[in-house]
């Protein structure tokens, strides 16, 4: 059920306009979430338990040495995104392409692609 959808059966159940039973989904779910920021359980009985839960952040770690990447962690370029691309599209057989667009990184990709690729 989505929150369009939440708010259409209780207006329908409670014969309140839908402008208001969205003000008390929004209120509803504002009061739990902020119960929850402050690490607080909200337990209501025959619907569910909302318990505030810490996880520690994941470290990616280089597979060949095991230890953290930080700051060793690989550049990515434009230059490689486009070579992937056009490995990709040599995987599946496209050899010529219309026309490559995009905006602001994707404009980069484009700029890249009549560098690297001007017979595509």
């Amino acid at each position: 059920m989505t929150k369009a959808e939440l708010v259409g059966a209780i207006a329908r159940r409670t014969g309140l306009q839908k402008t208001q039973a969205k003000s008390a989904v929004d209120a509803f779910v504002a009061s739990v979430t902020g119960e929850l920021k402050a690490g607080k359980e909200v337990r209501l009985v025959g619907f569910g338990s909302f318990v505030p839960v810490q996880r520690a952040a994941r470290m990616a770690r280089n597979p060949k040495t095991g230890q953290p990447y930080g700051l060793a962690f690989p550049f990515v370029t434009i230059g490689d995104m486009v070579r992937a691309q056009a490995m990709l599209l040599d995987a599946l057989g496209i050899e010529q392409l219309f026309a490559v667009i995009g905006g602001s990184m994707g404009g980069m990709q484009v700029l890249q692609w009549a560098a690297s690729y001007p017979e595509r």
